[in-house]
């Protein structure tokens, strides 16, 4: 992420910025999504698409 939130500046109240031994990281608990009544977590899996579909691939 090289430091930067890809929220903006608005993104994260807590951070640790120069750290990079991170994997999963909630970034704001009150998003929405259309079709889910509440607040959502927004969250960030370091590595990204690539990283998520190998997590869920089948052996």
């Amino acid at each position: 992420m090289s430091g930067r939130s890809p929220y903006g500046s608005a993104g994260c109240a807590h951070c640790c910025w120069g750290r990079n031994d991170w994997v999963y990281w909630q970034c704001h608990n009150m998003g929405r999504v259309d079709g889910i009544i509440g607040d959502v977590d927004l969250n960030v899996l370091k590595g990204g698409r690539e990283k998520l579909t190998g997590l869920f691939a089948a052996p």
